[in-house]
């Protein structure tokens, strides 16, 4: 559901969630300054790992990350705490610390960043329903629902990939959502729009936060999501490590939205 917007949504705010978050965890610690990068004055900072261990400890309301002798706390200073059915999900934001090396990116914790932004900006009701009032939005102009009828190996890539999301949340929804093959009259139909919003109004913070309904696996939306690089790269050929690159950034955050979501 929601398949591009989804990665829309996460690539919009993952690097200031992340940035902000290693930033304040870093300087509250130790009281130093991140460097920015030499090559680019623009670019995310990246920061020395000054932690030894991260582990999970449990507690009364369930788990806590610890980073050395702290516990690990959001970017607005809310103590992390993990249900006690997420002792995967709180080992895995552990992990994720854990085998970070000399120097962190502000892309290398996707994990702890959608963990975050459910505590941070998803907590209330209100706070979720401005959300997806803004998400569905999105949908209206998703690129999966804009199609084109040529090359062939496109528009192969497309029945394959994209067709049977949509035949699924039709039926899932008893809805017939439009798909487009030209960027005039493109109405979507209002009964398609109001249940997918509906529905995406029950979803919990963390939910909301991974956008991500487990229809399809990790490798097949990570497929899905780059069809028109793979329908290039038949004719054009590929840059060396660039596009391989590419697929295993986007397979990684992928997975961890689906980890997220897991429970024991």
């Amino acid at each position: 559901m929601y398949l591009i917007t989804r990665l829309k949504y996460i690539q919009r705010f993952t690097n200031n969630v992340q940035k902000k978050a290693l930033s304040k965890y870093y300087f509250s610690t130790y009281s130093q300054q991140a460097q920015a990068s030499e090559d680019n004055k623009t670019a995310a900072p990246n920061l020395e790992r000054f932690w030894k261990a991260s582990t999970v400890e449990s507690c009364d309301e369930g788990f806590k990350v610890k980073i050395d002798t702290r516990y690990l706390k959001t970017t607005k200073g809310t103590p992390l705490i993990f249900s006690k059915n997420q002792e995967i999900c709180a080992a895995l934001v552990a992990a994720e610390w854990e085998s970070q090396k000399k120097t962190i990116s502000a892309h290398s914790l996707p994990l702890t960043s959608i963990v975050f932004r459910s505590v941070d900006g998803m907590s209330t009701q209100d706070e979720r329903t401005k959300i997806t009032n803004d998400l569905i939005k999105y949908f209206k102009t998703d690129t999966i629902l804009f199609q084109n009828d040529y090359p062939e190996k496109l528009v192969d890539l497309q029945a394959k990939c994209w067709a049977p999301i949509i035949d699924w949340a039709n039926e899932k929804f008893q809805v017939q959502i439009n798909v487009f093959t030209s960027l005039f009259n493109t109405v979507q139909n209002k009964n398609a729009v109001d249940k997918l919003l509906e529905y995406s109004n029950g979803f919990s913070p963390l939910k909301l936060a991974a956008l991500v309904e487990g229809r399809i696996s990790v490798e097949e939306a990570a497929k899905a999501a780059r069809i028109e690089a793979i329908s290039q790269s038949k004719y054009w050929g590929s840059f060396e490590n660039a596009h391989e690159m590419d697929e295993a950034l986007l397979t990684r955050d992928l997975g961890a939205i689906s980890c997220s979501l897991i429970e024991s």
